[in-house]
């Protein structure tokens, strides 16, 4: 038989060939589909990967994959993308699904290190939409931190896992940190009982009304505005610029503008008045995003406690114990002279003489009045009475009607062209004219025209008031006059 097959093939050599060759084509055949179905398998066509097994029996362990990839955004404060996130800070991560997931969404989050790691757990959620609650942890410098999302479906893992990334910035007092100026305890708004924490947060084109003896924490957007009292003067804070990569802000403190330059953890102490003694501290806790930052402001060396009562708008049935001139004091402070001095030409162009030297004397010291007031603040009412009446005070029957005003008394001179602007502006707030035997209306228009202030405040009352002019005016309230107008909305008890 052997010898048969032999004669065969050499008989018909020619045609061997051509079988032989047939069987390896079929061989090549075969391995080529195996491989083609399991690179398909195993294939990207643009929103889905798959592992598993090719119908020619080749066989991996895990099944196909078919999600679709999640989109990841992560929540803290206004901050979406690109975040960083402060020490023991709380934020949220979301996942987003074109359709509801087979699988059930788990999420990683790696840091340098494996210490502040957290392993691949289950996210909360329902149908396409899943979070994820995460808390900064404490660390010695700035970290990236990269979060991974997967979903288990036909029995095997997301091939590549949805990322972002988001900076976990130092802890204060850290290693990459730098401490701020710090004042003794002792200055402090109570050394015996610590500031009530307040939570505050102010978006863009928004202001807000604080009281400095509290410990405000506040989450302040770039073009907010918070506004706040010292020593009876109004005045106001705002962020003037963010440097996210270096970690820093700006902020800006008015009515005369002061820098403050902050890095996170960095606390400074801030003189608003001028009078040498420091009445603000700023810390800034945290930056949030390139347009948002979380600050506490404090007040310090508070010498006057703001008084939660309602104000009547009824005139007092008492005068105030009025000054009289003021006279320099007996231990003369020549740089406190020289403000009033500068302040004193500033206004009327020329150097005092005789009587107009009370000026100078009351921005220096301060009358019975006044004396909680800084030098800055004093200049302030010196202005306003000039704005007024045209002139500086001079006489006992002018500093009498100044004690008036900074006692919530109307002053016994009147001046019919200022009332008269006072009445464009009740106007305005009002949408009616005032009523004059109506004693809401009378009082607002006192406080519009001669700029009255109150002893007694009644911050949220001022912090409606500041909304209401604000809305009426399209900008918030900035100079002597605006705040006059504030006071009128907040004080008055008039309506529309």
């Amino acid at each position: 038989m052997a010898k048969k097959i032999k004669q065969i093939w050499k008989s018909n050599r020619k045609l061997s060939r051509l079988i032989f060759f047939g069987i390896l084509v079929f061989i090549f055949v075969s391995s080529a589909s195996t491989f083609i179905a399991y690179a398909n398998q195993n294939g990207f066509d643009g929103d889905h990967f798959g592992y598993g097994a090719s119908s020619m029996g080749y066989v991996y362990g895990y099944g196909y994959w078919s999600e679709p990839y999640p989109t990841l955004t992560m929540t803290y404060g206004s901050c979406t993308s690109s975040c960083s996130v402060g020490s023991g800070n709380g934020m949220t991560i979301t996942a987003t699904f074109s359709s509801t997931p087979t699988g059930h969404p788990d999420i990683s989050l790696d840091l340098p290190g494996t210490v502040n790691d957290v392993a691949y757990t289950a996210m909360t959620g329902t149908g396409a939409v899943w979070t994820y609650s995460y808390t900064a942890p404490s660390t010695a410098s700035n970290q990236t931190a990269t979060v991974a999302v997967r979903t288990m479906g036909g029995g095997g893992y997301t091939p590549v896992a949805s990322t972002l990334t988001f900076t976990v910035n130092a802890s204060a007092g850290g290693g990459s940190g730098s401490s701020g100026t710090s004042s003794p305890s002792d200055d402090s708004t109570s050394e015996d009982e610590p500031a009530e924490e307040v939570v505050v947060i102010v978006g863009d084109g928004e202001t807000e009304s604080i009281d400095l003896a509290d410990s405000n924490q506040t989450t302040l957007a770039t073009g907010a505005t918070v506004t706040f009292s010292v020593a009876g003067g109004d005045h106001s804070l705002a962020v003037n610029s963010i440097n996210l990569t270096l970690g820093t802000a700006v902020i800006t403190v008015s009515s005369d503008p002061i820098d403050v330059d902050l890095a996170i953890g960095e606390t400074s102490d801030v003189d608003v008045n001028g009078d040498g003694v420091d009445d603000l501290r700023l810390t800034l806790n945290d930056i949030i995003s390139e347009t948002q930052l979380d600050l506490t402001i404090t007040g310090l060396n508070l010498d006057y406690t703001v008084e939660e009562e309602t104000a009547t708008g009824d005139e007092p049935t008492a005068e105030s114990n009025v000054s009289s001139i003021p006279q320099r004091s007996g231990t003369p402070n020549l740089d406190n002279e020289k403000e009033g001095v500068k302040h004193f030409v500033a206004l009327t162009g020329k150097t005092p003489t005789g009587n107009q030297w009370s000026v100078v004397h009351f921005i220096a010291y301060g009358t019975t009045e006044s004396t909680k007031m800084s030098v800055r603040d004093r200049k302030g009412v010196v202005g306003d009475y000039y704005d007024i009446y045209g002139r500086v005070p001079v006489s006992n029957d002018d500093w009498s009607d100044i004690a008036l005003i900074l006692t919530s008394h109307k002053p016994h001179q009147r001046n019919v062209e200022t009332e008269k602007q006072a009445i464009v502006d009740f106007i305005k707030v009002y949408k009616r004219l005032p009523n004059y035997s109506n004693v809401h209306d009378e009082w607002a228009m006192y406080y519009i025209a001669y700029n009255i202030r109150n002893i007694v405040r009644n911050i949220d009352a001022e912090k409606s008031a500041i909304s209401t002019f604000k809305s009426v005016f399209r900008y918030v309230p900035s100079t002597s006059h605006h705040w006059s107008i504030m006071r009128a909305i907040a004080y008055s008890g008039a309506s529309r």
